[in-house]
């Protein structure tokens, strides 16, 4: 688990968040209805990376890989007696080995973040998937495996209204920056 963002930067984040709609919750131990799933939203500013090869260089050639995360499936169950609603998630991403890669094999981290949870270190976890490429192909689509997420609801109604949750690669600045830069364009 790491740090959270900054609260200028955090801002600026969920303002550039695209939302995506979860599968429903389901109860258990309860006849009520479900309380809805948290929204999931993928953040624009991190949803994609280029990584270079080090030196000055930064065009076609010395790119080593490229990231975008695509899309994710989950799904909550809410359980009334233990008061909590454990999700789970699974993110998909497609890759581009670039002509300055060193091999077949690679490897990115993405998280998941809860920012009502901040600064706890409950509120941002990473995780790193490793893959490799099948030459000749150049391109690669995953989907990791799921990621379980347990969160405590003592009030459902009112806890579930700030417990949204986002995801995005864990870029370096330089590759966040470059994404900022790239989106003004």
């Amino acid at each position: 688990m790491m740090g959270f963002f900054p609260s200028g930067l955090r801002r600026a984040l969920i303002a550039a968040a695209v939302p995506v709609a979860l599968a429903g919750c389901s109860a258990l131990g309860g006849k009520k209805e479900a309380p809805p799933c948290p929204e999931v939203n993928v953040l624009a500013d991190t949803s994609k990376f280029i990584t270079y090869r080090p030196g000055p260089g930064r065009d076609m050639t010395d790119m080593v890989l490229q990231g975008e995360i695509v899309g994710y499936k989950g799904s909550c169950t809410y359980d009334k007696d233990e008061k909590k609603m454990v999700m789970t998630l699974q993110v998909s991403m497609t890759f581009t080995r670039g002509p300055a890669a060193p091999g077949d094999d690679a490897r990115a981290e993405y998280y998941v973040a809860i920012p009502a949870y901040y600064p706890k270190p409950e509120a941002k976890q990473t995780f790193g998937v490793q893959f490799s490429f099948q030459p000749p192909a150049d391109h690669v689509r995953i989907t990791d495996n799921e990621v379980e997420l347990t969160l405590p609801l003592k009030d459902p109604a009112k806890d579930l209204a700030n417990r949204d949750i986002y995801i995005g690669f864990q870029l370096t600045p330089e590759e966040l920056e470059l994404n900022r830069k790239d989106k003004q364009r």
